[in-house]
């Protein structure tokens, strides 16, 4: 039986990323651009028990090999945590979900100083609130190290987590007795509220993505709430003082931030919104340690251009990376494949990639594409691939690379 708080249903239909679109039927796969190429495509065959549907991206690991998880299937129907051999692209799933353990792997994933790989799933475990969890960096010894229940403060974890520098992680739930919370999970597995989100939704609902700066504070995002309604962009100080920083104004602004934010040189954040804005298909946007924004671009619907950004990746020559979950070369409706771009600090957005059919995959799920130990950046697309069976979408998903 689905327990499942209908306030917690809303939020997994926000982390699902699901946009509904047909496939083009094209016999052949589009010529690469600026060095695309499809490293895996996951096999719809008759029991997908390589996984179906990527969600949260890939984490490179040391030795070059990426490690991500899948939201459904595999041997138990609940997903797979898989592996992928560079740079062949092999795929060896090392792990196949039960119920017990954990459903929806929507987040990224963490390789910790003590050598272990990170996850959460948002559903799921003993109480079906969902589970932190955690494997060995070539696939051996899962465990779940915390399981969720809903007679806790804080439950269904929302958030990737981040690694403080005491050696704790940090993550953040949707559920809660109120609008969301942060907490903290010691290597045990204890874990311990740090904040409670406050009852009337002025912090912001839903909290989402995490950042733990240099100087030991905690900033992160949450996707809806907030005195105008688009969503918050907070600060957690390390003596436990909470302060909203920003309030999205989803009119001028956009809403819904989404995905993984990065923090410049400055001092000062970029990220984007997934949704609404100047032109009504999401933002990327600037924001200054004291909380002023300015909207560095604005997302259309125009034929080429991108629609609702999910994340940024920041590379050394301080460029930009990123995907949309729709537009692209059949936009012009607000829906179309989505694309891969670049934006330089001032806001200019250059296309690098069009998805274009069920070939290269659809609808890049990541939260921020990951950097290789090869140079080139690696995502994830949440259906597509040549493989078809029971998806009219096209395919089950696929994992593909690109030259910055």
């Amino acid at each position: 039986m689905n327990r499942t708080p209908l306030k917690l249903r809303a939020a997994f239909a926000l982390c699902a990323l699901v946009t509904v679109a047909f496939a083009q039927a094209d016999e052949a796969s589009p010529a690469p651009l600026h060095g695309f190429q499809v490293v895996y495509q996951f096999n719809s065959n008759d029991d997908g028990r390589d996984g179906v549907h990527p969600q949260g991206g890939v984490l490179t690991l040391p030795d070059g090999s990426l490690i991500g998880t899948t939201n459904l299937s595999g041997a138990h129907k609940k997903g797979v945590i898989y592996r992928i051999a560079l740079p062949g692209g092999a795929e060896t799933v090392v792990h196949d979900f039960k119920s017990s353990e954990g459903e929806g792997q929507y987040q990224p994933l963490v390789l910790a100083s003590d050598g272990h790989v990170y996850g959460v799933s948002m559903f799921g475990g003993p109480s079906y609130a969902g589970t932190v969890w955690r494997i060995d960096p070539d696939g051996s010894h899962f465990t779940v190290v915390h399981a969720f229940a809903y007679s806790d403060v804080a439950y269904s974890p929302s958030s990737p987590l981040v690694e403080g520098s005491d050696g704790n992680l940090y993550g953040a739930t949707a559920g809660s007795e109120t609008h969301g919370a942060i907490y903290r999970m010691t290597p045990a597995g204890d874990v311990t509220v740090v904040h409670a989100f406050a009852v009337d939704g002025s912090e912001g609902y839903t909290p989402g993505a995490l950042l733990l700066t240099a100087d030991g504070d905690l900033y992160g995002t949450a996707r809806s709430g907030g005195t105008l309604g688009g969503g918050t962009f907070y600060r957690l100080k390390q003596d436990g003082s909470f302060q909203v920083l920003h309030n999205f104004d989803a009119t001028a602004e956009g809403a819904l931030p989404f995905g993984r934010f990065v923090q410049a040189p400055d001092g000062s954040f970029y990220g984007v919104a997934r949704h609404d804005g100047p032109r009504g298909w999401g933002t990327a946007w600037h924001l200054a340690p004291d909380g002023a924004l300015t909207v560095l671009h604005a997302f259309g619907n125009d034929p080429g251009e991108g629609s609702s950004p999910v994340g940024l990746t920041r590379l050394a020559d301080g460029t930009f990376y990123g995907t949309t979950d729709a537009g692209g070369a059949d936009a012009g409706d607000g829906f179309g494949f989505g694309t891969v771009y670049k934006m330089n600090a001032r806001g200019k957005v250059t296309v690098l990639h069009r998805f274009r059919n069920r070939y290269g995959g659809h609808h890049p799920s990541d939260q921020a594409l990951a950097l290789g130990t090869d140079g080139r950046l690696y995502g994830t697309c949440w259906q597509g691939g040549r493989h078809l069976t029971w998806h009219l979408e096209g395919g089950m998903g696929t994992v593909y690379r690109f030259t910055p």
